[in-house]
């Protein structure tokens, strides 16, 4: 696996789960979306577990979140210190990642060819990155 990938990879999902947190006051105000596109919505999104976000998961801020991995602690030792399983957050990450993926096909920006293949490259990708760790 090349390295690059990991660390690209890695840098989206912490952005996707982390960013998700941080942002969540712009989402509050806007207009709630028809029970149609509710519905639809529902529908075309790869399940989530009961905790929507990374920081809901491992039960602590997305502050204290980006200290422990800025101090040198791959994801999977965060997890593993919050008695979360590496493969609940790299689910987690596997379907926002997902999600954003196919909105991007139906938004034209990727063919399904492309998103297939994304896809299929997930679980490793993803997997890798979580026992990765970051270089001050």
């Amino acid at each position: 696996m090349n390295p690059k990938q990991i660390l690209i990879i890695s840098t989206m999902a912490f952005t996707i789960t982390v960013g998700g947190t941080l942002c969540s006051d712009r989402t509050k105000t806007s207009a709630p979306d028809k029970p149609e596109t509710q519905l639809a919505k529902a529908s075309a999104a790869p399940s989530l577990p009961d905790r929507k976000d990374l920081t809901g998961l491992l039960g602590m801020t997305g502050e204290e979140l980006r200290e422990e991995l800025y101090g040198g602690r791959s994801l999977a030792d965060v997890a593993e210190a919050r008695r979360v399983g590496v493969q609940e957050v790299v689910g987690l990450q596997m379907a926002e990642l997902t999600a954003q993926l196919e909105e991007r096909c139906a938004a034209g920006s990727l063919t399904p060819a492309q998103l297939e293949a994304y896809k299929a490259e997930l679980p490793e990708l993803l997997a890798a990155s979580a026992h990765t760790r970051m270089e001050a």
